[in-house]
């Protein structure tokens, strides 16, 4: 994921500053003395030196799609959103040129408030977030001296900025889709009434994966009635507990007749046509 974003960047910086081809370089490598002393060109140097996790941006955890299978919910969970900090400096032998790259790149950053779709990968696209930027505050790196003593290299000017990444490590979880609710009506204290059940289901012809469209279901002797979906999918509500009779009718006029058991797992209806 990272290693996509660094690229994302590449393309920004590229473009935003502009770059010519063989002009600057772009590394993402730590900035030791050992690094610089080999450069032998003008560079840019990105280097990601802190990741945490943006907790106040996750919302609700999961998303649900109830499409991707009959009978079936997949749960998928959010992405988490990563705070990811760069130090950007430049490496010249003049020191005018330093500044002016510098300056550079800080217009780019100002004028982009996030990495645009054409830069990310398809990976990152398919998380459906934005990879965000901004400028750092000035204590993002508290002691600039003692980031330095660590690459062990000459005290640099640099602009730190934040990338907010998408990253979602998890995987999708299938759960059996719920067919049916109960209701229980009575007077506080004084225990229920009566009990009644929504009721759903799928009708199919002969496998979940074959949803039967525009099929009017009906529960005989009642007025309680409705119509598939796409999806096959029925639902009727207020039925009352105990046994009943479910008639099934294809727009051609065919129709099967199912007996049921309310309240029961699963109110799946095999269509026979023949």
């Amino acid at each position: 994921m990272f290693s996509d974003i660094d690229e994302s960047l590449r393309q920004l910086f590229t473009a935003g500053i502009p770059i010519r081809a063989n002009e600057i370089d772009i590394s993402f490598e730590r900035p030791t003395r050992e690094w610089s002393s080999k450069l032998s060109r003008p560079t840019i140097n990105l280097f990601l030196y802190d990741i945490r996790e943006r907790a106040e941006m996750q919302n609700e955890p999961f998303d649900f799609d109830r499409t991707r299978a009959a009978g079936t919910v997949v749960r998928r969970r959010r992405p988490l959103r990563l705070d990811a900090s760069y130090t950007v400096t430049a490496w010249t032998r003049d020191p005018v040129d330093e500044h002016r790259i510098l300056a550079a790149v800080l217009a780019c950053l100002y004028r982009s408030s996030e990495i645009p779709d054409e830069f990310l990968s398809q990976a990152v696209r398919d998380l459906d977030q934005s990879v965000t930027l901004r400028l750092a505050p000035p204590d993002h790196i508290a002691k600039p001296a003692d980031f330095w003593g660590v690459m062990d290299n000459d005290l640099h000017a640099n602009v730190n900025f934040v990338a907010i990444v998408p990253i979602n490590p998890f995987a999708e979880e299938p759960f059996p889709l719920v067919t049916s609710a109960s209701f229980e009506l009575g007077l506080k204290g004084e225990g229920a009434v009566d009990r009644f059940q929504a009721v759903g289901g799928v009708v199919h012809a002969g496998e979940l994966s074959r949803p039967l469209e525009g099929m009017a279901v009906t529960l005989v002797g009642t007025a309680l009635s409705g119509v598939t979906g796409e999806d096959g999918r029925f639902l009727l509500g207020n039925v009352p507990a105990g046994q009943h009779q479910l008639r099934v009718t294809d727009p051609a006029g065919r129709a099967n007749t199912v007996d049921i058991n309310v309240p029961s797992p699963s109110f799946d209806i095999l269509f026979n046509t023949t």
